[in-house]
């Protein structure tokens, strides 16, 4: 299975998960997002994984309890970024997950890489197959937007903040 500028979206529907079996396919991603979006943690087994260009993983993890989507491959060739890390509990510095069974893949962004979780700036470090918690800090939300500042309303949650205007002027 080869996926070019996609997003390969593999999931859970009605109890059942989608998965390519008994490890006897081969996925190429080429300039792609593969995101494990499972109802529970799975495995993806495949024979061999191949990365090139910018290509993309997202999937779910607690690394408090060791606990991720991951991918069961017998190769892997070339390297992937981090899209996205779905959090399903808090994690400690030092708490690690398996990303790749049997074979490992380099993780490319994680210098540029960051997660805020519940106010808790998260930063992470590769060893061999797992990810690792390099680093956690508390990051107060802000209360005021400044002039000229970036405000991903997608990824950002204002909850419990107080009430006020946001002066949209020159927005596009």
């Amino acid at each position: 299975v080869t996926a070019d500028n996609a997003n390969l979206l593999l999931g859970s529907y009605d109890g059942h998960h989608a998965n390519f079996g008994v490890k006897l396919t081969s996925l190429t991603l080429n300039d792609s997002l593969l995101k494990l979006n499972y109802d529970a943690y799975q495995s993806l087994k495949l024979s061999n994984l191949v990365s090139s260009g910018n290509s993309f993983l997202s999937f779910s993890a607690n690394f408090n309890q060791g606990l991720s989507d991951s991918i069961d491959t017998a190769a892997t060739e070339g390297n992937i970024g981090i899209y996205n890390i779905h959090f399903d509990g808090y994690g400690n510095v030092g708490d690690r997950i398996t990303i790749f069974d049997n074979a490992n893949m380099t993780i490319n962004n994680l210098d540029g890489y960051t997660k805020i979780y519940n106010n808790l700036t998260y930063k992470f470090s590769q060893e061999d197959n797992q990810l690792v918690v390099a680093s956690k800090t508390l990051e107060r939300q802000k209360s005021l937007v400044e002039e000229n500042e970036i405000l991903d309303a997608q990824e950002t949650e204002i909850e419990g903040a107080a009430e006020g205007v946001l002066n949209n002027n020159g927005i596009t």
